[in-house]
């Protein structure tokens, strides 16, 4: 993401667009929680980020069908509709030079879906590592484990509640998700939400991003993706 500045949002997400029949207004059957092409779906957030923020969010329908465009998100930078709206690392952590994490190089992603002891889903786990850093023995660590809707997590009231949501989740990962990325910018500080700075959102958000000015979205890059089921007997066997 060394290329990916202020104002830019390289995402990695998963959307139900196999169970979607409508045709959106970018004339296929993309959808996502935030209706970019009209349609709306369940999105998994594994990654919205750029070289200064980092955001992992869950998103949902409401039985009414109403999407949850906020959704349950962790991460650091902009604003994080999440009670209690701290980060989940520091820019001295995430971020150009930084001491985890240098995002002027590449590094490693995973994401996870743990169970619970019932075998229901309790959430998405993600872990950012790099070589030559602290972070490959004591990763950033992010968790999503319990999930009812922005509505219950939106600083200041608002938001949507998601009636069941890890269980809306789950069912979208069993019956298959898309899996897409891209790359997203918004003029005029229009992604203040992903990188602002906490001058940028008032008295009520402690975030702490560094943004303020809209820079640079030459690209980015994605590779080595790899899909695996997690080993269930956790067992160790001692000598």
């Amino acid at each position: 993401v060394s290329q990916a500045g202020c104002g830019c949002n390289a995402a990695f997400y998963l959307v139900s667009m196999a169970q979607n029949s409508l045709v959106s207004s970018c004339n296929d059957y993309y959808c996502d929680a935030n209706k970019v092409c009209d349609v709306g779906c369940a999105e998994v957030d594994i990654q919205e980020a750029s070289k200064r923020a980092w955001h992992s969010t869950l998103h949902a329908l409401a039985d009414d069908g109403q999407t949850d465009g906020n959704g349950l998100c962790t991460g650091y930078g902009g604003t994080l509709p999440s009670k209690p709206n701290f980060p989940s690392f520091s820019a001295e952590e995430y971020g150009p030079g930084g001491t985890m994490i240098d995002t002027t190089k590449a590094f490693s992603v995973a994401a996870s879906f743990p169970k619970r002891a019932d075998g229901k889903l309790k959430g998405m786990s993600v872990e950012l590592s790099q070589d030559g850093k602290p972070s490959m023995q004591h990763p950033l660590f992010m968790h999503l484990y319990e999930y009812r809707g922005s509505a219950f997590t939106e600083l200041g009231g608002g938001g949507t509640e998601v009636e069941r949501g890890m269980e809306k989740i789950e069912q979208r990962l069993s019956e298959g998700v898309t899996m897409l990325s891209s790359m997203w910018n918004a003029p005029d500080g229009g992604m203040r939400w992903l990188d602002g700075a906490a001058s940028q959102h008032g008295p009520t958000n402690i975030m702490d991003g560094k943004c303020t000015w809209d820079g640079g979205c030459a690209g980015y890059e994605i590779s080595h993706v790899v899909v695996e089921d997690l080993p269930t007997d956790t067992t160790v066997q001692v000598a």
